[in-house]
This record gives C-alpha cells, structure tokens and sequence, in this order.
C-alpha cells in the first residue's frame, strides 16, 4: 500500500486531552522529572520511502505556556519545506557515514576519491585486485548506488558538509574521508 506524503503538525491538546496526560505514566515517570510538558509534534512521510518519517517535536517546560495556532502553522510550513529534502540535499538518519565503514572499506573510499583506478588502489594498499574490486562492490550495495560516478555523486551530496564541518571548513573543496 502506498502512502501519501504530506505533513501532519498537531499540539499535544489535539492528541491526548489533559486528563488523560496528566494522568498517564509517561508524563509522570519521563516529562515531570524532566521538567517538560507542552509538545508539537509534526510528522512527514517521506515520499521516497514507504517506512520512514521524518519528525520534528519541540517542548516547553512545565508552567510554560502552551503552543498556538500560530506555532503550530510556522512548524508545519517548516516542515513542508524541509520534508521534501529530506534524502536528497539533506542527509538522512540512515544514510551510511564514512564513521560507519570498516577501515579497509574507508581506506578504498578515500582511494576513490583520490580518483585512483582499482589496479593503483591494489598496490597502494598491498591487496590483490580482485579484493579491491570486492570492496568497491562492496561500497556500492552500502550506498546504494551502481557505478563510480554515481558513488562519487552521492558521497559529495551526503557527506561533504558533515566533513567539511567537522574539519572547520563547511566549503571544502573535495570531500574527505573521516578517519576513525
């Protein structure tokens, strides 16, 4: 069954009555000692995956006054723009990082980068280029993708920023690989 995309934005008053929240476990074994109450909750079904949401929720703490109309209708409008990206020019929650990856598999990632060719990556390295076409295979089912190009292509739109943050350029001009 396919899903309809869209975002749906609603304050806690519209999901649950304060009787029934204040009187349920969760507020009283997680928000009260938390010091948290009032919530909006806004959910998008990503178009491009029938099991993933992207959510946003925002809190105020108790005695804190409660989130309006107009709140709710900026969170919604926020989302609709960001929804959409979400996957694409925004990475994902699971898009694989190069944290994620085995050494080995990082070192040919950073090797491809490089724009070095499986036979030099082979002798950089001191394996068989057999084994380095197994790891570049191996990256592709990781990503998702089924060339260089696109590999390449999807490595610079997901995780250049992250990287370039992490190295206190934001701009970098060629992304690298995180060592780690």
């Amino acid at each position: 069954m396919k899903r309809r995309s869209g975002v749906v934005t609603r304050v806690r008053q519209q999901l649950l009555a304060d009787r029934e929240w204040f009187g349920s476990p969760h507020f009283h074994e997680y928000r009260r000692p938390a010091g948290v109450n009032e919530s909006l909750y806004s959910y998008y079904a990503l178009p491009a995956a029938d099991d993933a949401i992207s959510v946003i929720e925002l809190y105020r703490a108790l005695r804190a006054r409660r989130f309006g109309e107009r709140e709710r209708q900026l969170v919604r409008l926020l989302h609709e723009e960001l929804g959409p990206l979400i996957g694409r020019q925004l990475a994902s929650a699971r898009e694989t990082s190069s944290a994620q990856l085995p050494p080995r598999l990082r070192q040919v990632l950073e090797r491809l980068l490089e724009g070095d060719s499986e036979k030099q990556i082979a002798r950089r390295l001191g394996i068989s280029r057999p084994t380095v076409h197994e790891y570049v295979t191996a990256l592709y089912r990781r990503f998702g993708v089924h060339s260089r190009g696109e590999l390449l292509a999807r490595w610079n739109r997901f995780d250049r920023n992250a990287v370039g943050a992490r190295a206190g350029n934001v701009d970098s001009p060629r992304p690298r690989v995180v060592a780690g």
